[in-house]
């Protein structure tokens, strides 16, 4: 068995207009970050990053965030 990514590291890293960003996908709200992907995401935002937990349910709001990183000019912590 090969193991992809270290256990607690979110789904999806990315860069967004100079910001940091980490998303960590559920496939619904039930589901919760696990202590160490929570601790991630809490260090990701501690460092001036973005860092987002992605369901169905508040996947449009999450976008929305990343559509406004995307249309800010001038205002990456880079």
């Amino acid at each position: 068995m090969q193991q992809v990514t270290i256990n607690g590291t979110p789904d999806i890293l990315l860069c967004c207009n100079g910001w940091f960003v980490a998303l960590e996908l559920k496939s619904d709200a039930k589901q919760v970050p696990s202590p160490l992907q929570e601790w991630n995401l809490s260090s990701i935002r501690a460092a001036r990053g973005k860092a987002y937990s992605v369901h169905p349910g508040n996947y449009e709001w999450v976008m929305g965030e990343l559509d406004k990183l995307i249309k800010k000019e001038g205002d990456s912590p880079c």
